[in-house]
């Protein structure tokens, strides 16, 4: 990597589209002061990168036309985690919250193979009732807030179960914020079960050190849920 691409607002220039758009010229030489409010303000501060300020992503970079070439909803991603995001327990207060994010993401994921008719029998109301049973059992259920409910997991011993993201607020982090929580929950080595044709769920598992333990159930005949388990000679810095 050249390290004169390693530009002030964070970015490797090298792989940013602006920057090879020729949107941009790249902040370690030809820019002028004026030119560049992310990089006069890292400058100014004398910081290595933007991301580096206290309290990143600041109120004018979140406001600020052409500030920077981060993208502003990851900026308020960003900051959500740091200031709003929350794990809680699903207790009857916030149930019903976590019935309904349990019934649209579960709708999405399972609509590609499932009958749409059976898709629509898993209505919020309906999960509401399928975790209140859960819960009955002595499955700890999780709601993430940032602050609204965007996500939800339980945990039964060390079996990790309803991993579920609301579709429109997936690939931000959520999902694997959730794991890791679910798996420090765990009283003893975590596992869970995955249905075979969920790539999507196979990488993040993989990516966190789960591996396959050859075990699986026929759900029907086309379609089987295998069995994952936490190997820690797998797992990397999480």
């Amino acid at each position: 990597m050249k390290e004169q691409l390693l530009g002030k607002c964070g970015f490797y220039c090298g792989s940013c589209p602006t920057f090879l758009g020729g949107g941009c010229l790249g902040c370690r030489k030809e820019h002028q002061q004026g030119d560049c409010f992310t990089r006069d303000c890292v400058l100014g501060r004398g910081l290595p990168f933007c991301g580096a300020r206290p309290g990143f992503p600041c109120d004018t970079i979140l406001v600020k036309e052409r500030c920077t070439v981060l993208d502003k909803d990851w900026l308020r991603w960003k900051r959500a985690c740091r200031e709003e995001i929350r794990i809680v327990p699903v207790t009857e207060e916030n149930l019903a919250d976590a019935g309904y994010v349990h019934s649209e993401s579960w709708k999405e994921s399972h609509r590609s193979f499932c009958t749409e008719e059976f898709v629509e029998r898993h209505s919020a109301q309906a999960q509401t009732e399928y975790l209140r049973r859960e819960m009955e059992k002595g499955t700890a259920v999780y709601l993430l807030l940032i602050p609204e409910p965007v996500g939800i997991v339980s945990v039964r011993s060390n079996l990790i179960e309803n991993l579920y993201i609301l579709p429109e607020q997936q690939c931000r982090g959520y999902g694997s914020r959730l794991l890791r929580f679910a798996m420090a929950m765990c009283e003893g080595t975590p596992e869970l079960w995955i249905l075979e044709n969920n790539e999507g769920a196979r990488r993040l598992y993989h990516r966190f050190g789960f591996r396959e333990t050859g075990r699986a159930n026929a759900l029907s005949e086309t379609l089987r849920e295998i069995e994952m388990k936490l190997s820690f000679a797998e797992m990397g810095e999480l």
